[in-house]
């Protein structure tokens, strides 16, 4: 499992060698939310479809990890865990989440502000850094055991996983999830074909 979610750089060489798309490139949400356009070279790739993830995996020879295999990873092998690095709750030094300054990310598309509150998706109480994604690996106190990082939080994670009706399934919360979204056990089933600003990836061998 790759230690972090596949960067914008590393993205964009696969598209420099003609095997990735740069379709991706062309795409922004409000707020400028698509890291690629805006030359976010260190942060994760988003704004990507499972089949963009799913090409630039084949580029490395390598694939993008089942459901079962990317939890696997996710707990380091420890059943009953909460959250990658254990069950301490979540807060700003673990995870990028949805903190206070998360409502500058939020527009009035599907992302919408007035709607987060009322859901009560905010935590105004903490301060993660950023209000969209972070660089990978900002957040060394969220590692799993084995070393991964950003297991939880900055961007789901596309999976292989198809269920009955189509859908790929994503794991681990995303920039403008509640805390609840980043636990081990969420999972969220995704269309392959939409892109999103919450949307990213990392690969498996």
């Amino acid at each position: 499992m790759m230690t972090t979610d596949v960067t914008v750089a590393a993205f964009a060489a696969c598209a420099s060698a003609g095997a990735c798309t740069r379709e991706p490139q062309a795409r922004d949400e409000q707020k400028d939310r698509c890291n690629w356009l805006h030359g976010r070279s260190n942060h994760p790739m988003n704004c990507v479809t499972w089949a963009e993830a799913a090409a630039f995996c084949e580029w490395l020879k390598a694939r993008l990890p089942t459901t079962l295999e990317w939890e696997y990873a996710a707990t380091s092998g420890i059943s009953g865990r909460l959250y990658p690095w254990g069950d301490t709750p979540v807060d700003g030094m673990r995870a990028d989440f949805c903190d206070r300054h998360c409502p500058d990310a939020l527009g009035t598309d599907g992302k919408n502000l007035e709607r987060w509150e009322a859901r009560g998706l905010i935590d105004h109480s903490a301060d993660d850094g950023y209000a969209a994604t972070a660089p990978v690996g900002s957040y060394p106190a969220g590692a799993t055991p084995w070393g991964l990082l950003d297991m939880a939080g900055n961007l789901w994670q596309w999976t292989s996983t198809e269920d009955s009706t189509g859908m790929r399934e994503v794991r681990g919360g995303s920039w403008d999830n509640a805390p609840a979204s980043l636990r081990i056990d969420r999972r969220l089933p995704w269309p392959a074909a939409r892109a999103d600003a919450g949307m990213g990836f990392r690969c498996v061998t």
